[in-house]
Order: structure tokens, then C-alpha cells, then sequence
């Protein structure tokens, strides 16, 4: 249960930022060994914060256009990440806990939104959307 208000805390603090300036921002926390993380943001008022914490946690997020925001947060070992976003106005976020997860977000269009929350270990989930006002939600716990 904290792993799940821990993913919708980081999700919300993401969707309530404001993308009324022109500036890009993102930041990036890793705590323990081996973890790798990159962010591209090209475009206006993007948004985004990478966490990961415990070990050899892998993440990538892609932004392009405007106004796009995005939260990744990863804690336990050997997650993986992968957020494309090309548009106007999305929001992504991807959680895990636990050990060996993936997951993928990749959206084109506008003002689509995106939440994968992952718990346990050997999770996969992918999500793809194209066109605008699209909405997903993917929770996977156990094992």
C-alpha cells in the first residue's frame, strides 16, 4: 500500500505542475549502485522528475512539443523504464516496485494521459496511444 501512495503522490505532483512557462525541466534522483537514466526534452514547458532507488533500475523519457509532464519512479532492483511522448499537453507516469518489471508508455497526439503502477517481480506492460484525449490505466501487483 505505501508503494501504491507512493506512485500516485508522484504521479499527482507531475500532473498539478503548471506548463505556462516556456522553460524545460526535469530532474533525476538516484540512490544505490548501478542505476542509468537519460532525458530528452525538446519543446516548451515540459515537465519531468526520474526517482530510482536500490539497484540497476534503467529509465528514459522522451518529450517532444509542448507542455508535455511525465514521472517515473522505480525502487527495488533491475526495472526498467520507457516513456516517448511526442505532442501537446500529455502526462505519463510509470511506478515500480519490486525486481525485473518493464515497462513501456510511447504517445502521439494530444492531452493523452498514462499511468503503468507495477508491484512484485517479472512484471511487463506496454501501453500505445495515438490521436488525442486518450486515457490508460495499467496495475499489475504480485509475484
Amino acid at each position: 500500500m505505501k508503494n501504491i501512495i507512493l506512485a500516485a503522490t508522484l504521479m499527482a505532483a507531475v500532473a498539478g505542475a503548471g506548463s505556462a512557462e516556456a522553460k524545460n525541466r526535469s530532474w533525476v534522483e538516484q540512490y544505490g549502485n548501478g542505476h542509468a537514466a537519460a532525458v530528452l526534452q525538446d519543446g516548451n514547458g515540459q515537465r519531468g522528475h526520474v526517482y530510482q532507488n536500490g539497484k540497476k533500475h534503467r529509465a528514459r523519457a522522451i518529450q517532444l512539443g509542448n507542455g508535455n509532464q511525465f514521472a517515473i519512479g522505480q525502487d527495488g532492483s533491475a526495472n526498467a523504464a520507457e516513456l516517448l511522448q511526442d505532442g501537446n499537453g500529455n502526462i505519463a507516469g510509470i511506478a515500480q516496485f519490486g525486481s525485473n518489471n518493464a515497462a513501456a508508455t510511447e504517445q502521439s497526439g494530444n492531452r493523452n494521459t498514462a499511468a503503468t503502477i507495477q508491484t512484485g517481480t517479472g512484471h511487463e506492460a506496454s501501453v500505445t496511444q495515438a490521436g488525442s484525449g486518450n486515457v490508460s490505466v495499467i496495475i499489475q501487483y504480485g509475484k
